[in-house]
């Protein structure tokens, strides 16, 4: 088997093989900050080696049939295809930078075309206005356990905050929060956009809460406990337990439906949509980039539109009964 000569210098110390290319990109990444892209490309090179049954491919190992042959196991493994997708597109990733790079030489236009490689839409059951304030109420229970009361509270702020990534509140510093000018302000991890609150009294309570139960930390919350260590590590632990704990809650609260971090991000969504609030708006309030008109409508508006909005969602579950 021909080998892959690496013309960069920077690249005498890899392995002339697919995983030595991944722990590169792997290396850069962690470098940049993009720990998810990061963890995301060893994942599925960790899963497409354990289908080959081997340690390690070469480059020229990597056939069109042998893609088609991998996303038909993973079916067979009846996962769900946007789980298949991630696999795809992160190989088919890792492929196209080996080949900008010149390190391979792979036609991935042609090898990828015959498996599944979009974003499936999924079903969610959003939370109604009801159960925003069934959740609301459930903090104020007095034989609700400390745990599952911070559990709760870090889900309401993320809805309150205009659904507020979990990433972003672990991030989110007490420098951040600006109480004389009624604001707090961050860059989403995600986009890197700018993203500018107002405080409402919830927000300003749980602020208030966390600054007092945290103070020993830059960060608000107790999700990075150790800002001296790796962080990423301790936000992947923090996801996981704030989702874990999320669960308890929502039996407690007796939703019938699962509970999730992102769901304060869809609640909060679904409900501004239902009080008529553009959808232009509701992308701008959440961060997205991907309505492009919202940003030449939002030049003129300024953040009072974001606000009115905010406004109106916090309102929404405030009225019901």
């Amino acid at each position: 088997m021909s080998s892959i000569i690496f013309p960069s210098k920077k690249n005498n110390y890899l392995r002339k093989s697919l995983s030595g290319w991944v722990q590169t990109l792997s290396d850069e990444l962690t470098e940049c900050g993009c720990f998810r892209t990061a963890r995301a490309y060893r994942t599925t090179l960790n899963s497409f080696l354990n289908f080959c049954g081997k340690k390690d491919l070469f480059p020229d190992e990597i056939t069109e049939k042998l893609i088609v042959t991998y996303e038909r196991s993973l079916k067979e493994r009846k996962l769900s295809l946007n789980t298949i997708s991630f696999y795809m597109r992160n190989l088919r990733a890792i492929c196209n930078k080996g080949n900008k790079q010149k390190l391979f030489n792979l036609p991935t236009q042609n090898m990828f075309s015959r498996v599944y490689t979009k974003v499936a839409v999924s079903r969610k059951r959003a939370l109604t206005k009801q159960e925003m304030k069934g959740l609301e109420n459930l903090l104020a229970d007095p034989i609700l356990p400390k745990e599952e009361k911070d559990t709760l509270r870090l889900f309401m702020f993320a809805f309150h905050a205009r659904g507020m990534s979990f990433v972003d509140l672990a991030y989110l510093k007490k420098s951040d929060i600006n109480l004389k000018g009624n604001t707090f302000s961050y860059f989403r991890r995600k986009t890197g956009q700018f993203i500018e609150v107002s405080l409402n009294r919830t927000l300003r309570q749980m602020i208030h809460y966390f600054m007092e139960n945290n103070s020993s930390s830059p960060f608000l919350f107790p999700i990075i406990r150790d800002h001296t260590q790796q962080t990423y590590m301790q936000y992947c632990t923090g996801l996981r337990m704030q989702n874990q704990r999320l669960k308890q809650v929502a039996v407690r609260a007796r939703l019938g439906k699962g509970l999730s971090t992102h769901q304060a991000r869809h609640a909060w969504a679904t409900i501004a949509k239902n009080e008529n609030i553009p959808v232009w708006v509701i992308s701008e309030g959440l961060g997205h980039t991907s309505v492009a008109t919202t940003y030449i409508y939002l030049d003129s508006f300024g953040t009072s539109v974001l606000d009115q909005a905010h406004r109106k969602v916090s309102q929404a579950i405030s009225k019901v009964c």
